[in-house]
């Protein structure tokens, strides 16, 4: 059984249970209750923010074993040397921190960056030995591999006054040791800088605004993806009316076969009697006090979504609720 996560808005409470079997689908439900009032206690105010990157430093390549926690100001580093002052000893293939071996070791930095001009980012890579980055959930580079100092760029365009996720992971085996993420603003022919460290958050401020991913695509049925029915003893009315969520992807006439999430709603708690069932697309609606479905009152309801999910990529997957 998977993590349940929590979130508590404004009269909601919604828990997500992944369930990972070992094959290639991945079984999860999730259960909205809707009800009158605060489930939990009001929410400690946020902490101040704070900016950089999370740096988790492991011993070993393949991060293997975490050896220190850290809040770097941006991703610069030169380990090959190291002179503490003047006429001072050269320090050479120094170690990145505490408990951190001067060679075969890696690191994962993650937070996000606030993009300040709208347009075409020219995103640039320094790297000895491994580098791999993502931004906004997309990756820019793989360069998986032992290799001298070696430079390389990307472009992506981002909107003023977003916050985009920032994933860079890097490695080092022996012998010299750089990593640099750096960019070129839209419009400038200057030379890239480090990403400066007022635009790099360990986390998202309250107000931010984040990128969200477009969606990828349903694929056709094609017998992987299947439809779970509800409980016998909840059995419910089934029915082809499309969903509309007044915010998010309105659906027009039939699902395709298979595809989507089979929906049941309940009167009360899901301990409750069934009153409605449906195929709908995504998880994604807001009903703004509205039934939201035949015979499914407008407050003190749940619904439970049950189906299958099949990853396009192996990786680390991150789920978000609200």
């Amino acid at each position: 059984m998977g993590p349940t996560c929590l979130y508590q808005g404004y009269n909601s409470y919604l828990s997500v249970v992944v369930m990972r079997p070992p094959l290639l689908l991945q079984v999860f439900s999730v259960i909205v209750l809707l009800l009158r009032g605060p489930l939990l206690p009001a929410q400690t105010p946020p902490r101040p923010t704070e900016h950089g990157l999370r740096g988790q430093y492991y011993a070993g390549k393949s991060f293997e074993k975490l050896v220190l926690t850290r809040v770097d100001p941006a991703v610069n580093f030169d380990w090959s040397r190291r002179q503490n002052g003047p006429g001072q000893p050269i320090q050479y293939f120094v170690a990145p921190g505490p408990d951190v071996p001067s060679t075969w070791f890696s690191v994962r930095w993650t937070g996000f960056v606030l993009a300040p001009k709208t347009g075409t980012y020219t995103f640039t890579f320094t790297s000895d030995d491994g580098m791999r980055v993502w931004v906004g959930g997309r990756q820019l580079l793989d360069s998986w591999v032992d290799q001298p100092v070696t430079r390389s760029s990307a472009t992506m365009n981002l909107t003023a006054g977003r916050y985009y996720s920032v994933r860079v992971e890097y490695y080092q085996v022996e012998r010299d040791t750089k990593a640099l993420l750096a960019w070129q603003l839209p419009g400038t022919t200057a030379e890239p800088v480090p990403v400066p460290t007022s635009n790099l958050y360990v986390s998202l401020p309250a107000a931010a605004q984040p990128f969200v991913a477009p969606a990828p695509k349903a694929a056709s049925a094609d017998g992987t993806i299947r439809i779970v029915s509800a409980p016998p003893s909840k059995a419910a009315p089934t029915t082809a009316t499309p969903v509309k969520p007044t915010r998010g992807v309105a659906v027009a006439g039939k699902l395709p076969g298979g595809i989507g999430l089979q929906a049941t709603y309940y009167a009360g708690s899901v301990r409750g009697a069934a009153v409605h069932s449906r195929v709908e697309p995504v998880v994604n609606v807001t009903w703004n006090g509205a039934a939201p479905a035949p015979g499914v009152p407008g407050q003190g309801f749940s619904v439970r979504w049950t189906g299958y999910l099949v990853a396009p990529e192996s990786g680390t997957y991150v789920l978000h609720t609200e």
